[in-house]
């Protein structure tokens, strides 16, 4: 009788490289998703941070958390991200056809290299010398014009040895992702400091047109402040004791309360902060 003899089988090249593959994507996938998380969260903070600066407090007070930064992030910086997100698929279109360009050895190809670095060269002088006309923009532009320069420089590297039949150097791929993270991120602050401006100016000068809050309290809380009045409350119709106006919410965060008095400037008056309990009853005034 013939034997059969059972050989393990070697694993197909095809389907290792392709494990490979998904890993690698997988891996880029979820370092693209922990690099924005870490954005928005440094937005968020960057932006409480600078209006609670120039409301005269200090932003550890409020005590807000990374899902709070996170939340708050999305809606003001999606225009950044969006914008970022515009100029990789507009280079992305640019290179397939740059790269058959190259690949098909046409007359002008050897231009390339040095055109997308002058290209890149041009964009942060352009947005120094028209920053006077918008500077807010400008200030949020600048960042993203260096970052893009040096990926052009780095671009037009690897478009160079692409024609020299060179693969381009994975050191020179990280070089230019970080220079992509670093004036991402400088970018995200310009903005959130341009946005923490914004909410600080606009509430200094809108005071009036906040929530009004109605404090009710069981025991004296002493709330002073340009435009707060404590009235006394007869003990028998209510288990508030005193009740305390002329308070507009500033902010709402977990269970504390941030107000300020109707009169409240940067220069006048203090932020009060209230943690809402048993003893404590809060009641909403549609604006002035």
């Amino acid at each position: 009788m013939n034997q059969l003899e059972l050989e393990p089988q070697a694993a197909s090249p095809t389907a290792g490289s392709a494990a490979q593959a998904f890993a690698w994507q997988l891996l880029g996938l979820l370092a693209n998703v922990s690099a924005l998380t870490a954005l928005l969260i440094y937005f968020g903070w960057r932006r409480a941070e600078t209006q609670a600066a120039q409301m005269g407090f200090d932003e550890s007070l409020l005590g807000m958390s990374t899902q709070d930064y996170l939340l708050r992030s999305i809606g003001p910086a999606l225009p950044l991200l969006l914008t970022v997100a515009g100029a990789g698929l507009v280079w992305l279109w640019a290179d397939r056809r740059i790269a058959g360009s190259i690949a098909r050895q046409r007359p002008g190809s050897r231009h390339w290299p040095w055109l997308v670095t002058v290209l890149g060269l041009a964009l942060p002088a352009a947005v120094y010398l028209t920053a006077r006309w918008w500077e807010e923009t400008a200030f949020v532009a600048w960042p993203l014009s260096i970052g893009a320069a040096v990926l052009l420089a780095a671009y037009g590297e690897a478009l160079r040895m692409r024609r020299a039949g060179e693969p381009a150097p994975v050191a020179l791929k990280l070089f230019a992702g970080l220079a992509v993270g670093v004036f991402l991120f400088w970018s995200a602050s310009n903005r959130a400091e341009v946005l923490g401006w914004q909410l600080a100016d606009t509430y200094a000068q809108g005071v009036s047109s906040a929530v009004r809050v109605t404090v009710y309290a069981g025991e004296r809380l002493y709330l002073q402040g340009p435009g707060v009045a404590e009235e006394e409350l007869s003990a028998e119709h209510s288990a508030y004791r005193f009740r305390y106006t002329g308070l507009r919410l500033l902010d709402h965060i977990g269970e504390r309360y941030f107000l300020v008095p109707d009169g409240w400037t940067p220069a006048r008056g203090a932020v009060i902060t209230l943690t809402e309990n048993d003893s404590l009853r809060f009641e909403y005034s549609s604006n002035d």
